[in-house]
């Protein structure tokens, strides 16, 4: 069986791409974001180092999904900031 080496995993289990992956920090600092009626995040601050796997859990409704689309930029922050290795999203 032959294999395509754009579609092997490497140990980290991420693909060729890893090393870029993984060498990125994230810092959500005193975020807080809203919907038309009601506000959603209420000073969110976490930091994440590069290398670190981190688990989001929550409710039904606490807001997971709001933050994850907060933190890739389709969702904006109303307070506070959002940073890739010091850089605002």
């Amino acid at each position: 069986m032959q294999t395509n080496s754009s579609s092997r995993l490497d140990a980290s289990g991420l693909g060729p791409e890893a090393p870029a992956l993984l060498g990125t920090a994230i810092d959500v600092v005193s975020v807080s974001t809203h919907t038309a009626t009601r506000r959603v995040l209420a000073g969110v601050s976490f930091s994440v180092a590069s290398g670190e796997l981190v688990a989001l859990v929550g409710g039904s409704g606490a807001g997971k999904t709001t933050l994850l689309e907060t933190m890739a930029g389709l969702r904006p922050v109303a307070e506070g900031a959002v940073l890739y290795d010091g850089v605002p999203v």
